[in-house]
């Protein structure tokens, strides 16, 4: 069995936040 690649989580948790931020920000500058 292969260890999790612990550096390809963080960073696709990583990723994940900042599409979040990102889509916050659009919803609130339309209002």
């Amino acid at each position: 069995m292969q260890e999790p690649d612990l550096d390809l989580l963080m960073i696709d948790s990583m990723t994940v936040g900042v599409y979040q931020y990102a889509a916050g920000q659009k919803k609130r500058s339309r209002q």
